[in-house]
């Protein structure tokens, strides 16, 4: 008896070169986004503003776990901007090996996750409402934003 034509492969590179069993993660690119923002945030911020603006205008198409990667990925941002930005303001900046590139790139970053975050929370889909809260709690809680500063 012979087999059923659906069970045979249909060319000799099906079986030299199957299919990849799962498609490839994008969070293996996010975490690689997170390692670039963490080791070097000036030149990542510099050379990639415009790709950085293109993943913040998709965010609200993206599902909740993702969405929650990117803003993670970003956070290394923020900090560095806090940091720079407060050492700095203070008198001892001289005598600290601070690097004193201009804060715009990352402030202008800053200023455009928190207006997506904004807008997305007033959007008339939960979905991407979930995401716009979960971005705002994910920052409060990593930058450790005290209650009496939010007020």
């Amino acid at each position: 008896m012979p087999l059923p034509s659906l069970l045979l492969p249909t060319s000799t590179s099906a079986l030299l070169f199957p299919p990849p069993a799962h498609p490839p993660i994008p969070a293996t690119n996010i975490e690689l986004l997170a390692e670039l923002a963490a080791l070097c945030p000036f030149e990542l911020t510099e050379s990639a503003a415009a790709e950085l603006e293109n993943l913040l205008d998709g965010l609200a198409i993206l599902p909740l776990e993702l969405a929650s990667a990117v803003l993670q990925a970003f956070l290394p941002l923020f900090t560095v901007a806090a940091r720079s930005s407060s050492s700095s303001s203070s008198s001892s900046s001289s005598l600290m090996n601070v690097d004193v590139r201009p804060l715009d790139a990352f402030l202008g970053l800053q200023a455009r996750v928190v207006a997506e975050l904004r807008s997305m929370s007033t959007s008339f889909r939960v979905r991407v409402r979930r995401i716009a809260v979960a971005g705002f709690v994910k920052l409060l809680k990593n930058l450790k934003v005290s209650s009496a500063r939010c007020t």
